[in-house]
């Protein structure tokens, strides 16, 4: 029966990875309508400063203060919303993340050592396989490499000067791969990422919340009076950070579905051993 509860359930997988990319979508136009505000209100400065130019105002030097001021107050200011957002949205991808991956593990919770062990003793019998990231050994592995992942990718973020053309999917195909070949595994390793996987969320904040705010606030108060730029810079910070975190979530969430694949295709085998297992205690 908990084969079966997790196949029915795991099928509601992709419903989240639809609800994540609307989510994103409103959120990048949200990111371009805030920079849009922020340069219209730039531009109202630089007009007012011409004006005053022209006519030769003594005005002149205590406005471009006065401007200076302002710019930075609404530089700090959209840095304040976007961190306000991004932490919005890792809370979003994190209940996701523990809803998804807490229905399967909550089945081997519920086993007893005998039960689990029976269910060990299947998968290594019939040499099952699966696919998992080709640059990953082990299928246990595979968690902590989504999250070295997730490192690399922000600290790209936080140095990379051509930050608009960094693609987030590429730098994981480069550092953990895509699930091409089936490869063998045992039952300890199913069991094993499974449990990983219910635990997940706690290092996954974690790897990015501080992170994240370091990096926006080292672009906000290293603008150099030029507001303008910071401000674009850490929207696509924001931006980049949101698709790097998809990226990681839709591998966590393939690996969830891999180990969920891997019950069912044990399921009928699982009950016949653990049947077996039961009727010999009984002797």
């Amino acid at each position: 029966m908990f084969i079966t509860k997790t196949m029915n359930e795991s099928t509601s997988l992709e419903v989240h990875n639809m609800s994540l990319d609307q989510y994103m979508i409103e959120s990048t136009c949200d990111a371009y309508e805030d920079l849009l505000s922020f340069n219209e209100a730039l531009a109202h400065f630089d007009i007012k400063e011409q004006e005053l130019i022209y006519t030769e105002s003594t005005e002149l030097d205590a406005f471009r203060e006065e401007a200076m001021d302002k710019a930075k107050q609404f530089l700090k200011n959209l840095a304040d919303k976007i961190k306000t957002k991004w932490n919005q949205f890792i809370n979003f991808i994190l209940k996701k993340m523990i809803a998804n991956n807490k229905k399967i593990a909550d089945r081997l919770t519920v086993m007893s050592n005998t039960e689990r062990s029976a269910l060990e003793k299947v998968i290594d019998k019939k040499e099952l396989k699966v696919k998992f990231f080709d640059k990953v050994y082990d299928l246990p592995d595979c968690v902590d490499k989504i999250l070295d992942f997730m490192s690399n990718a922000f600290h790209k973020i936080e140095t990379e000067k051509d930050l608009e053309n960094f693609k987030p999917s590429d730098l994981f195909k480069e550092l953990v791969g895509e699930a091409k070949e089936l490869r063998t595994i045992f039952g300890e390793d199913l069991t094993k990422t499974i449990t990983t996987l219910s635990t997940v969320g706690g290092k996954f904040t974690k790897s990015v919340e501080a992170v994240f705010n370091k990096i926006v606030d080292k672009a906000t108060y290293s603008a150099s009076g030029d507001e303008k730029e910071a401000a674009r810079r850490i929207t696509l910070v924001n931006l980049k950070g949101q698709q790097v975190i998809r990226v990681a979530f839709s591998a966590l969430v393939s690996l969830a579905n891999t180990c969920a694949g891997a019950l069912i295709r044990v399921s009928h085998a699982y009950s016949k051993e653990l049947n077996n297992k039961n009727k010999s205690d009984e002797k």
